[in-house]
């Protein structure tokens, strides 16, 4: 691997470190330490399991995307795709993501590459929509419930900036057709006539946005889950409140799985709720193991899958949009 495709693993490894130093340098690692030693492997265990189960939901969402398309995978086929991402989102240490091995894996499957790349990056915007609802049916109880401006205030930045980044997608079917000469905007608008596709076209809008919510909603309450294993006081509404945001700003790709950035913004998040640094930071490095365990676990299914292997260096040509 070359300096200049391993740079953007090395500036990420720099943000995730760096932020976890800062963090862990203004926390009480006594108290961190007997957080710790209060989760057992089994809850750990099971949240990677409820995490790698949540592929089946996934895979469903994206074969609605597909379908819209005019194409399909099997439920069997799709969720093995969504979990090997899991492992690549997780383990890669270069610029080719998860998203970019499902590319490969679905070609493999038969779909063209721009079919494939389209309906994923679809899926990726059907899943940060969910997110950012989910932050927006939250923001009217958080701006009664608690009395922190920064916080309220922070998270309706954070909605507002996420609609009309949607917006802005959504805007995109209507540029100019001298505009698309430009392959970058060809590719775009084609993943926005998709995405606006299946909300106002295929009838199945709703079910789309409903799965994210719901798979979004799983996340919080698995965070919740290990509060309660670990013994920390958070009330679960406020939960429901306060994690989302804490959650979109760690789905920012600055950083290696988004370590750092998300300890960062749920220390910040759970703040507003009385949760000490402590107490958050162990949250959301359980959270975060909870996570890289389920990427093992699709490791494995990768590994146990024949079929399913991925050419790196073919898979890292896929990074310019769209191409066939």
């Amino acid at each position: 691997m070359t300096l200049r495709k391993l740079a953007p693993f090395l500036v990420k490894f720099v943000i995730s470190a760096g932020l976890l130093t800062w963090l862990f340098q203004g926390t009480d690692i006594t108290s961190l330490v007997s957080y710790v030693n209060t989760l057992t492997i089994a809850t750990l265990v099971l949240n990677a399991v409820i995490m790698s189960i949540t592929a089946i939901a996934l895979g469903y969402r994206w074969n609605i995307i597909l379908g819209y398309m005019d194409a399909s995978l099997p439920l069997v086929a799709a969720a093995k795709n969504v979990i090997i991402g899991f492992f690549f989102n997780q383990f890669l240490p270069s610029t080719v993501g998860g998203d970019v091995a499902r590319i490969w894996l679905a070609k493999r499957r038969g779909l063209s590459i721009s079919l494939a790349a389209n309906s994923i990056v679809s899926d990726r915007i059907f899943g940060f929509v969910g997110l950012v609802l989910l932050c927006a049916i939250g923001l009217p109880f958080l701006a009664i419930t608690i009395s922190n401006d920064v916080m309220v205030y922070g998270e309706g930045l954070l909605i507002l900036v996420g609609f009309g980044g949607v917006s802005g997608l959504i805007v995109l079917q209507y540029i100019p057709s001298d505009w698309k000469k430009w392959r970058i905007l060809r590719w775009a608008t084609s993943v926005s006539d998709a995405s606006a596709g299946v909300v106002l076209k295929s009838g199945k809008g709703t079910s789309v946005l409903a799965i994210s919510l719901v798979l979004h909603a799983v996340d919080v309450g698995l965070v919740y889950m290990m509060a309660l294993a670990c013994g920390i006081e958070l009330d679960l509404a406020l939960c429901y409140m306060l994690i989302p945001s804490a959650l979109l700003v760690s789905a920012v790709p600055i950083s290696i799985a988004g370590w750092g950035v998300r300890e960062g913004a749920i220390v910040f998040a759970l703040g507003a709720a009385g949760v000490v640094p402590a107490e958050a930071i162990t949250l959301s490095l359980f959270f975060g193991l909870a996570q890289a365990l389920s990427g093992l676990i699709g490791g494995l299914v990768w590994v146990l899958s024949p079929n399913e292997k991925v050419d790196l260096e073919q898979a890292e040509k896929l990074l310019n949009p769209a191409a066939d």
